[in-house]
């Protein structure tokens, strides 16, 4: 999703794309370990370890979250944010829903059995959508193919907790 953003930013500036961890190349984490604030605390760490002074940060979705928490928390002295359709933390809207608790709970034995094959249910059911916007289809299979199923079901948790 990001690599043509990156290409056009960086004929001006230097940009880094973080793999969260459990997603793209990165290493998973010990189950309960994700939380916004624990990735919030990731990608300040990792600026850090950059050394990137004054950096833009740029998010989408739950990125766009991460970062508001960075700028919020102040864990990274930034000049601009960027956050793009961030997600509200849902603890309002999840009660709303009634979403807690026991749906959760139910949610996770079902992911984690069938996340091998989550990436394949484009190839199957939504195949016409798949002749229709290849592009897309192929990047989100991409990024399902690598991302582990902790990570998937952290984020559901910190966005809905």
């Amino acid at each position: 999703m990001w690599r043509s953003t990156i290409d056009f930013l960086s004929r001006s500036r230097r940009c880094y794309a973080i793999d969260l961890p459990g997603h793209g190349e990165s290493g998973d984490r010990q189950h309960g370990w994700y939380s916004i604030r624990n990735l919030a605390g990731f990608v300040a760490e990792v600026c850090r370890k950059l050394a990137v002074e004054d950096p833009v940060l740029v998010g989408h979705s739950m990125g766009g979250t991460i970062a508001l928490k960075i700028a919020a928390s102040k864990l990274v002295e930034m000049s601009q944010i960027v956050a793009v359709n961030p997600l509200v933390r849902g603890g309002t809207w999840a009660r709303s829903m009634n979403l807690k608790g026991k749906f959760l709970a139910r949610l996770v034995m079902p992911m984690r059995m069938l996340w091998p094959i989550t990436s394949r249910i484009l190839d199957g059911p939504l195949r016409p959508f798949s002749r229709r916007w290849p592009i897309h289809v192929r990047r989100n299979r991409e990024d399902l193919s690598r991302t582990s199923p902790d990570a998937a079901l952290g984020a559901i948790r910190a966005v809905l907790m």
